[in-house]
């Protein structure tokens, strides 16, 4: 689905740029978004843009004492869940570009659940020999049961599936299974930020916005996940978050189902390159462009990349890979997660064949 962050006409453009984040956590306090633009607008210094970084240098008590529960009640958005204290050194993540279509209507429910189900189970077959430590899927690729009759009944456990995500209820819920170390449990991560479709399409029966972001610190890093436009709005707001309060974020996965790629590309890079994360978007094979942007240099991958002979963008040196549109395909990525700031090269460990080999009958039978 397209993602668009559209502006309140109540904001005035031509005096501040806001970003994103600020946006939304007053767009319905519109009396006090007024007064704290009217408080930079008097500034001697004038800054360029209104930032959550901002909103902390305000020194008038009263306006402090308006935003200062609003932004504590924004923070207490994120949710901390421990199920380790300790890192491996590498992380093996699969990411599944894969073909789907939905339903043209509220809830937007598979088209064909039965198809997808069928490629699904041949593509955790497929991946049984290769030791997967999480494996993710798109947007709204998914089903509810889908998630019950496949994802929980696997015979060879993925100790952590990232689960494409399906309307529960009105709500736009990515279920995160956790079956390792003896924990076998599902953590719901749901959408926040609704693009102006899910919006306004179908008002009777609009999309109800989640309101906490789950970080997850598990033996193959600490990890949060995004769903779609929640990736552009509030990974700052996540990172700042994590800043504060000492936790060293691995993983950001980004799942969407999107033709719009272009500025979550553009956030991937900052996010990697200036934060040192591993930034993994995963998107549906009609948008395409799922890939791995890293905290290293491109040029450190190139010895890698090149045994692979596959197209990657040039212009760009913490992009790793990325997969072609229109394209179904798997890749498997494995990450030094422990210390990602050092020189250790993100190997490709395996990047397979379009998916339709795998379905392929012939190739089965052998």
């Amino acid at each position: 689905m397209v993602c668009i962050l559209m502006l309140p006409d109540w904001i005035p453009p031509e005096k501040f740029v806001m970003t994103p984040e600020v946006i939304t956590l007053f767009e319905n306090k519109r009396e006090i978004f007024v007064k704290i633009v009217d408080y930079f607008s008097k500034l001697e210094t004038k800054p360029l843009f209104i930032t959550m970084d901002s909103l902390k240098m305000i020194e008038d008590k009263n306006l402090r004492d308006l935003i200062n529960p609003i932004i504590s009640a924004h923070n207490s958005k994120f949710v901390q869940k421990s199920l380790s204290n300790q890192k491996r050194k590498n992380c093996t993540i699969g990411i599944i570009q894969m073909n789907f279509e939905n339903e043209n209507k509220f809830p937007f429910k598979l088209k064909d659940e039965k198809e997808i189900t069928k490629k699904i189970e041949k593509i955790l077959n497929y991946l049984k020999p290769y030791n997967i430590d999480i494996l993710c899927f798109p947007e709204l690729s998914t089903s509810k049961k889908i998630i019950d009759e496949i994802f929980l009944k696997q015979d060879k456990r993925i100790p952590i599936i990232i689960g494409g995500s399906f309307y529960d209820g009105n709500f736009n819920s990515c279920p995160i299974i956790i079956d390792y170390l003896g924990r076998n449990e599902i953590v719901i991560q749901e959408k926040i930020n609704l693009s102006k479709w899910e919006d306004s399409c179908f008002p009777q029966k609009a999309m109800c916005k989640g309101r906490t972001i789950n970080i997850i610190s598990t033996d193959f890093g600490n990890l949060s996940v995004l769903l779609c436009l929640d990736g552009l709005v509030e990974s700052n707001n996540l990172l700042q978050f994590c800043s504060d309060n000492a936790i060293d974020l691995d993983l950001i996965f980004i799942i969407s189902k999107t033709k719009e790629v272009s500025e979550f590309h553009n956030k991937m890079h900052e996010l990697a390159t200036r934060n040192r994360k591993y930034c993994i978007f995963v998107n549906s094979a009609t948008g395409g462009h799922s890939g791995l942007y890293t905290p290293l240099e491109r040029d450190f991958h190139d010895e890698n990349l090149n045994a692979y002979q596959y197209p990657y963008c040039t212009d760009d040196k913490s992009k790793c890979i990325i997969l072609k549109p229109t394209e179904e395909r798997i890749m498997i990525l494995n990450l030094e997660v422990r210390e990602k700031a050092e020189y250790h090269p993100t190997k490709i460990v395996n990047q397979y064949s379009n998916i339709k080999l795998v379905l392929d009958k012939k190739w089965e039978a052998g």
